[in-house]
């Protein structure tokens, strides 16, 4: 796995620069196929900040979809499709992730993907703050 690479390559998919690249080494590596002496960012701590900054944009895109809306739908209901599992598999698949991770993650997991997602939102949201990473986040889940 050229962990660089993907680095690189993920930084120009979510057209940002890393300050600290090494947090993305921490969203890229599952905790449980890492070094015991590893000292970049827990990817299952990345991954909790990650979902929750993937619900708060989520939140705030179906509350503008409603407004602009003239056919009524609730905004559980919006929220919610944005952030199904699908719809989420769809973001990582589109960044590449499956393709990024140990093979063996998904012998175990099979939404590997999605949380390597929410790992690498957390990520950019410890690196580049709340505004980019919403930024980030809006322009990932609005892809078609």
């Amino acid at each position: 796995m050229d962990i660089e690479r993907h680095i690189r390559e993920l930084q120009a998919l979510l057209n940002i620069t890393m300050k600290n690249p090494t947090y993305l080494v921490g969203a890229l590596i599952p905790d449980d196929y890492r070094s015991p002496n590893a000292t970049f960012e827990s990817s299952e701590r990345l991954a909790l900040m990650g979902e929750g900054q993937i619900k708060l944009a989520a939140h705030d895109l179906a509350l503008m979809r409603i407004a602009a809306s003239t056919i009524p739908e609730s905004i559980d209901a919006n929220r919610d499709r944005l952030t199904g599992l699908a719809n989420l598999q769809r973001v990582a698949v589109s960044l590449d992730l499956p393709m990024r991770l140990p093979a063996a993650v998904f012998d175990s997991n099979s939404s590997a993907d999605v949380e390597c997602l929410k790992a690498l939102i957390g990520a950019v949201y410890l690196d580049q703050g709340a505004n980019i990473c919403r930024n980030v986040i809006v322009e990932l889940l609005l892809q078609t």
